[in-house]
């Protein structure tokens, strides 16, 4: 779109009350998008002619400049500004021209394209799967204007992420008038140490996202303080965590902390809530067909709706609305939702959308740990015992639910008759994973490495005691286990410095405590655990077909929850395949491999005799 045709259609939008267009492009795409031939804006569109997509007739000419002349000769619009340039030098010069020359154009531009002008060699170069090989975009650098930051705001986005913005003294850039600018992350402002009161050179990043550049520090007044992030979430003022991202090189984990801020309450802030709605509501998590972005929206906006919680106390006329039509299909979504209140621990745990935990972690937490009470209680340090679950995902997990809010939000499921199906204890395989030399290891002692951790968990019994050594007690078991002097007093000193901390010392004593209470505890240990098995550990299930009393989707939680798991197709290691109306080819490799087949009503039986699937009359 000309410079002319863009201002003559915001001239005559504005004079009818119509919204103006920021920049030609964003006209020129608003207006393509509309597919509608009728639309009398469709001529102030323009046509350049470059290439073309196929020439079965045409004797195509050797060369990409001899085709721009046949197009002209043609009559088709062509690009003034095409020109032959040879060599390095001579792009450089045509670029340098065309920048010189970009504001006397009639379009706006924000670069240019070099292209083989050869058509042999642009057939060797070839194409790949997005751009050919044989045309290259050089474009302009973006450009800035000085203006002052008059403030940072912290915004908070659907996932909790907080996010600060640059709140500028409006100024045009590009065409566009900008107020505000993102600053990404705390890194990112310290990084160019913008503070509030600064004159700041901003940008269109892609000619698109405004963004500042710099500080013009020749401008800075003594005194202005550096910005730091909020402690509390602005929106519903939950706490506000730095995440940490682990980074395993080899054999050694080295910490990494992220320049990310999140608020913790997830299912009670009100910038997270229609996110978090939706995520509840999905197939894979409560699995209520119906409750759709739509009428999330609704819900949310007219205030019926703040929590996944008020989800369950809703009514057909809320669920219809003002409108009245919709009473049929409002009974039907309520029987959706009455039907999601019996589900697993996985699905309610991925369905809570706590950071970090989907739908493998969730399963894992429910049949690892076994109950939501020991979830939700669970110390980071605890956690980490579960295979998968690092130090970033487990303070997540801990934080969700060291937030009353979320712990209310959960109370309140229950409240309205939302119900799982949980496990008596942890599974045996956590039961037997915690050592003490692995508990020490993870608290990340500066100077004890994991070779002394293990010496000292063969020396004593559990955490408490070894916070209750003294130095030279530690160095003289370390100098027992075959360690170098050297090293054993550091790792003493360091140890014994370690838990002169009261906080420190309290830690220990907390995850000692919290073992022992979960049975995970190497002093309490059954080595049999026979007792404890879960009645499908190790077997394999295939389900093929469709069944009358169950989904798919549920049978797979129920065999779950006992221990087993679920394969997509048959092999020889497996146990059983569920044999439901319609089964494909699953059925015929079972009777090649000789594998056991249950009917639904036998696998009813069998899910019944071991305290799984659904009560029957």
């Amino acid at each position: 779109m000309s410079r002319e045709d863009f201002a003559k259609l915001n001239e005559s939008r504005a004079k009818f009350g119509g919204k103006t267009f920021k920049t030609p492009r964003n006209a020129a795409a608003g207006i393509v998008r509309q597919l509608d031939s009728g639309d009398s804006t469709l001529s102030t569109l323009s046509f350049l002619a470059h290439g073309f997509a196929d020439a079965d007739e045409w004797d195509v000419p050797p060369k990409q400049s001899d085709i721009l002349k046949a197009f002209e000769a043609w009559g088709l619009p062509v690009s003034p500004k095409s020109a032959i340039s040879v060599g390095p030098k001579g792009l450089e010069k045509y670029y340098r021209d065309t920048q010189s020359e970009r504001g006397k154009l009639e379009f706006e531009i924000d670069g240019v394209v070099y292209k083989v002008n050869s058509r042999r060699m642009q057939e060797i170069l070839k194409f790949t799967e997005r751009e050919p090989r044989w045309a290259i975009a050089h474009k302009f650098p973006p450009e800035t204007k000085a203006t002052t930051l008059v403030g940072i705001d912290v915004q908070v986005g659907r996932t909790g992420v907080l996010t600060p913005v640059a709140r500028l003294a409006p100024v045009i850039v590009a065409g566009v008038t900008v107020t505000n600018a993102t600053l990404h992350n705390l890194d990112e402002i310290y990084a160019k140490d913008v503070r509030i009161g600064d004159t700041v050179l901003v940008r269109r990043a892609g000619d698109v996202i405004p963004e500042i550049v710099s500080v013009d520090m020749s401008q800075r007044v003594e005194g202005r303080e550096r910005f730091t992030m909020p402690s509390e979430c602005p929106v519903c003022h939950s706490r506000v965590v730095r995440v940490a991202r682990e980074m395993r090189l080899k054999t050694k984990v080295h910490q990494k902390t992220e320049a990310v801020y999140r608020c913790v309450g997830g299912l009670f802030c009100s910038a997270q809530r229609k996110r978090a709605l939706r995520h509840f509501t999905s197939r894979r998590a409560m699995s209520i067909d119906g409750f759709g972005e739509k009428l999330i929206d609704r819900l949310v906006d007219s205030k019926l709706v703040s929590t996944p919680a008020d989800i369950y106390t809703l009514t057909v006329r809320q669920l219809a609305g003002n409108e009245g039509n919709r009473e049929v299909s409002a009974q039907k979504l309520l029987a959706a939702i009455s039907s999601s209140r019996s589900t697993s621990l996985a699905r309610l745990l991925y369905a809570l959308g706590i950071p970090g935990v989907g739908e493998a972690v969730a399963k894992d937490l429910a049949a690892k740990l076994g109950s939501l009470k020991k979830v939700m209680n669970a110390l980071p340090l605890v956690l980490r015992f579960i295979p998968g679950l690092g130090k970033e995902l487990a303070n997540s997990i801990h934080e969700f639910f060291a937030t009353e809010h979320n712990r209310v939000v959960v109370q309140k499921l229950q409240d309205n008759g939302v119900s799982w199906t949980e496990l008596s204890s942890v599974h045996p395989s956590i039961a037997v994973r915690p050592t003490l030399a692995g508990l020490v290891d993870m608290l990340e002692i500066p100077g004890v490495g994991t070779k002394a951790a293990q010496i000292l968990g063969n020396a004593v019994q559990d955490i408490v005691a070894a916070s209750t050594l003294s130095s030279s007690d530690v160095e003289q078991i370390l100098r027992t286990g075959g360690m170098p002097p050297q090293v054993c007093r550091k790792a003493s000193a360091a140890l014994s410095q370690y838990f002169a901390l009261p906080s420190n010392s309290l830690l220990a004593t907390r995850v000692d405590a919290q073992l022992r209470e979960y049975g995970m505890h190497w002093l309490g240990r059954n080595h049999d655990h026979t007792e404890n098995k879960l009645p499908f550990d190790g077997q394999t299930f295939v389900i093929t077909g469709t069944f009358q009393g169950f989904s798919r989707e549920e049978a797979k939680t129920w065999i779950e929850a006992a221990g087993g798991r679920v394969a997509g197709s048959v092999s020889r290691k497996t146990r059983y395949l569920v044999v439901g109306e319609d089964a494909g080819s699953k059925l015929a490799d079972a009777e090649k491999f000789g594998i056991a087949q249950l009917t639904e009503e036998q696998f009813l039986q069998l899910m019944e005799a071991n305290g799984r699937g659904k009560k029957r009359p």
